[in-house]
């Protein structure tokens, strides 16, 4: 959908009130909506999203276009939002405030980024945006304390600078995470790299593999380019606590013993806290690194997280190093058929990885060029792929 704004002009006998213009919801309904689903809450134990967005006009000299800003904004949200039961509504204060059905904030901030992107592709010129975030129940339990904290002004996730969305500069409310020092993150990271190929020939692969997947399905999900950057270094090192251990661990032809499998249940830690840690170029990257063995049901290593507490390139790194496994031939079981890793990706959907992140790389899959990328060449270089 193209809009000039430049050739828009306000139609003084306009009978539409700005709600019906932008297709949103009457407040009342809006609030009726979320707290049936705080009622089913005790059903199902589905959280969710209200995602706050507020625009101001960056000079007074447009304020003849202010309804069909905010009508061009509701048409975006018409476009964006994906889930049949997703609404939003516009308040007095002329502030749009959207229902997202999504129970992990990680995977909402995804749509959010998309409609960001949107609006500043047009409007850019001419508003300022700010956001909130709020979810359910962590920051709130009825619903006045559930749009309180989604405000901008009050929103945590804001606060927290875990909102990566390309905000009109201006407001500079929200800025892209602090880059380390870019020659030194080089030398270090040229330096682990030459040290994982030395250890092991299969990780290094692995790990380049893992990469590229990673990569793939980040820029899948439209995520901006500093996220997809931190992703691909963590997906770099996911592993490098492995070089910890005797490498004979690689060369086993059978399933590794209870033993074993404690010493390789470690490596999260051993990469983060006694590799990593210490460099402190890589602080942005360990949250990733530490819980890319994690599940949203609390199943995964090293700490049992759920949910909302494992980052998302956590995830879309969880999901490739998985889909590298099972193509792998292993002596004691064959790689799975297509039909059998697509199936083991929806068994595990809601349970292992959030059912959104399957529905992309499932979707992606399909596709043979992809899974071409996927599996790479077997004698792929690490230091190549890196660098």
């Amino acid at each position: 959908m193209a809009v000039c704004i430049n050739k828009m002009s306000l139609n003084s006998n306009k009978k539409n009130s700005p709600a019906q213009l932008t297709g949103a919801i009457p407040l009342e309904q809006f609030k009726y909506v979320i707290e049936k689903r705080i009622e089913h809450y005790q059903q199902n134990h589905k959280g969710f999203c209200v995602f706050v967005l507020e625009f101001s006009l960056s000079d007074n000299s447009y304020a003849h276009k202010k309804t069909d800003f905010t009508e061009y904004i509701g048409k975006i949200l018409h476009n964006s939002i994906k889930h049949e039961k997703d609404c939003y509504t516009l308040d007095q204060k002329n502030r749009f405030i959207t229902f997202l059905g999504e129970s992990n904030t990680n995977l909402a901030i995804i749509t959010i980024n998309k409609i960001i992107n949107d609006i500043n592709q047009q409007l850019n010129e001419y508003i300022e945006l700010d956001v909130g975030i709020a979810q359910y129940p962590q920051d709130g339990l009825v619903y006045d304390e559930i749009i309180h904290a989604a405000n901008p002004i009050n929103s945590s996730i804001k606060r927290d600078h875990k909102l990566n969305l390309s905000i009109n500069p201006r407001t500079n409310n929200l800025q892209n995470p602090k880059v380390p020092n870019k020659e030194r993150l080089f030398n270090h990271l040229s330096y682990l790299v030459n040290n994982i190929c030395s250890y092991n020939k299969f990780l290094s692969q692995h790990s380049a593999q893992v990469t590229i997947g990673a990569i793939l399905l980040a820029k899948e999900l439209d995520l901006p380019w500093y996220e997809i950057e931190r992703i691909a270094v963590a997906s770099l090192l996911h592993d490098i606590g492995y070089t910890a251990f005797p490498p004979n661990i690689f060369k086993k032809s059978e399933k590794l013993t209870p033993e074993e499998w404690v010493l390789v249940k470690a490596h999260p830690y051993i990469a983060c806290e006694q590799i990593l840690r210490p460099l402190q170029v890589f602080d942005d990257y360990i949250p990733i690194i530490q819980n890319h063995h994690e599940y949203i049901d609390g199943s995964g290593y090293p700490k049992g997280k759920k949910g909302d507490q494992i980052p998302l390139g956590s995830q879309i790194i969880s999901i490739i190093d998985s889909y590298q496994a099972i193509t792998a031939e292993m002596s004691y079981r064959k790689s799975f058929d297509f039909e059998g890793i697509v199936d083991t990706y929806i068994r595990n959907a809601g349970i292992k990885w959030e059912k959104d992140l399957i529905t992309v790389f499932t979707a992606i899959i399909a596709e043979p060029v992809f899974r071409k990328k996927l599996t790479g060449n077997k004698n792929i270089e690490f230091e190549k792929t890196v660098f």
